[in-house]
C-alpha cells in the first residue's frame, strides 16, 4: 500500500499529527491532577476539549471537502496552538478554575481533522477497490500505534517531567504532521466548491446516524477507561502505570487491525461492524472485576481486540453510504461521535472517582458497551449498503 505513489508521505505526516488524538484528553486530566486539582475539575477539562472537537469536526471536515485542505490546516493548526497555549498558562498559574475553559474550547474547536484527511486520500487513490479495506486497517493500525504509544509518552511527560509536557508534546506533533500533510498537494482530495443544496450534509444519511450514535457510547467507553484507570493505578500505588495499561487496551486494538486488514472478508460490512462492537461490550465486562493492575492490563488487552474491527467497520460504512463530495464530513462525523462519547465518558467517570473510587468507575464502560451493542443490532438494517447512499437529485437527498 505504502509503494502507491505519494501514499507513504501522506501515511508518516497523518500519523505523527493524530497524536493528539490520545494525548491531549489524558494530558489535561494529568495537567491538571499534578498540579493540584481535582478528577472532577480534569475529567470537566478533557470533557470540554473533546465536545469541542466534536462540535468543530463536522464543519472542518466540510470546508476541507468544498475548500481543500491545503487552505484548512495552516489557520487550524494556529487557533489549536494558541488554545493548548492558553490553557497551560491558566492551569499552571493557579488561574481561576473557569479561565481553564475558554482557551481548551479554542483547542477543542480548531483540532485538525487529520485521520479524516488521511482516510479521503485513500479514498481518492484507492477507493471502489478491495485495498481499500487494507487502507482502512492500515489507517486504524497506526492510530492504534498512537494510542499504544502516545499515553506512554503524555504520563511520563506529565508526572516526570513537567505538568505541560504532555499536552504541549501533543500540540508540537499536531503542528509538524499538519503542516506536512497540507503541503503534499499532489494526494489531496479536489476541493468540491458547490452549494449546500447540491451536496447535502453528511448528517442526513440515514446510515451514517446510527453509525454516530453507535460511536458516541463506544468513545464513552474509551473515555470512561482514560479517567478510571488513571484511578484505578493511583489507588494501587502506581499512577505511573496508568498510561502502560491504556497503551496496552491500544495494542489489542493494533494486533486486531492487522489481522482484520490481512483477511478477505465474505460477510457484509454491516453484520461485521455488528459483531465487532458487541465483542467490544462483552470485552469490558471482565475489565470491571480485575483486582489488580496486572489483571487490569490483561483484561484490558483482550477488550481492546474488538476496537479495530469496529472502527474499520465503520469507516467502511462511512464510504459506502455517503456521497463521494462529503466524505471527509462523514469520517469527522464518525470522529465527532467518538468525541462526544469520551466527553460524557470521561466526566461522568471523573465524578466517579472521587466519589467512589478507579474500580467502581469502569462499571460506566459495561453501561457504554451495551448502549453501542443495542444500537447497532436495531438498526442495523439502516447501514446496508445498498440503500444507505444518499443520492442529491435538485438539491435533495434521496436515500
Amino acid at each position: 500500500m505504502l509503494s502507491r505513489r505519494g501514499a507513504f508521505g501522506f501515511v508518516t505526516a497523518g500519523l505523527v499529527g493524530r497524536f493528539p488524538l490520545s494525548m491531549l484528553g489524558l494530558g489535561a486530566l494529568l495537567l491538571v491532577t499534578t498540579s493540584g486539582g481535582s478528577y472532577a475539575v480534569g475529567g470537566a477539562l478533557t470533557a470540554t476539549i473533546a465536545i469541542a472537537t466534536s462540535i468543530g469536526a463536522p464543519p472542518t471536515g466540510r470546508l476541507a471537502d468544498r475548500f481543500g485542505q491545503h487552505r484548512l490546516l495552516p489557520p487550524s493548526l494556529l487557533l489549536f496552538g494558541a488554545g493548548v497555549a492558553g490553557t497551560v498558562v491558566a492551569v499552571l498559574h493557579h488561574a481561576p478554575t473557569w479561565t481553564f475553559f475558554p482557551p481548551a474550547i479554542v483547542a477543542g474547536l480548531a483540532v485538525p481533522q487529520i485521520g479524516s484527511m488521511v482516510r479521503a486520500r485513500w479514498v481518492r487513490l484507492v477507493g471502489g477497490t478491495p485495498e481499500l479495506n487494507t487502507a482502512f486497517a492500515l489507517e486504524s493500525g497506526l492510530d492504534e500505534v498512537v494510542f499504544v504509544v502516545g499515553p506512554v509518552i503524555a504520563t511520563v511527560l506529565a508526572t516526570q517531567v513537567w505538568p505541560a509536557g504532555g499536552v504541549v508534546t501533543a500540540a508540537g506533533l499536531a503542528m509538524i504532521g499538519g503542516m506536512a500533510l497540507a503541503l503534499q498537494r499532489s494526494t489531496e482530495p479536489p476541493p468540491s466548491r458547490h452549494s449546500t443544496d447540491a451536496h447535502p450534509a453528511a448528517i442526513r444519511v440515514p446510515g451514517l446516524r446510527v453509525l454516530v450514535a453507535t460511536f458516541v457510547a463506544v468513545g464513552g467507553i474509551f473515555g470512561t477507561m482514560d479517567v478510571a484507570v488513571v484511578g484505578f493505578a493511583q489507588e494501587h500505588g502506581h499512577r505511573g502505570l496508568a498510561g502502560v495499561v491504556l497503551g496496552v487496551f491500544a495494542l489489542g486494538s493494533l494486533i486486531a487491525s492487522v489481522v482484520y486488514g490481512s483477511m478477505h472478508w465474505r460477510a457484509p460490512l454491516h453484520r461485521r461492524f455488528s459483531i465487532a462492537v458487541a465483542g467490544l461490550f462483552l470485552g469490558t465486562v471482565p475489565i470491571m472485576l480485575a483486582p489488580s493492575i496486572p489483571v487490569l492490563a490483561g483484561t484490558a488487552l483482550v477488550a481492546g481486540l474488538a476496537i479495530s474491527p469496529s472502527i474499520i467497520a465503520g469507516m467502511g460504512l462511512v464510504e459506502a453510504l455517503v456521497p463521494p463530495g462529503a466524505l471527509t464530513e462523514g469520517f469527522s462525523w464518525v470522529i465527532t461521535a467518538i468525541g462526544v462519547g469520551v466527553a460524557i465518558g470521561s466526566s461522568v467517570s471523573g465524578v466517579v472517582v472521587d466519589a467512589a473510587g478507579g474500580h467502581r468507575a469502569l462499571l460506566t464502560s459495561v453501561a457504554c458497551g451495551l448502549v453501542a451493542t443495542s444500537v447497532a443490532w436495531l438498526f442495523r438494517s439502516r447501514l446496508h449498503t445498498d440503500v444507505g447512499r444518499a443520492t442529491p437529485v435538485r438539491g435533495t437527498a434521496s436515500c
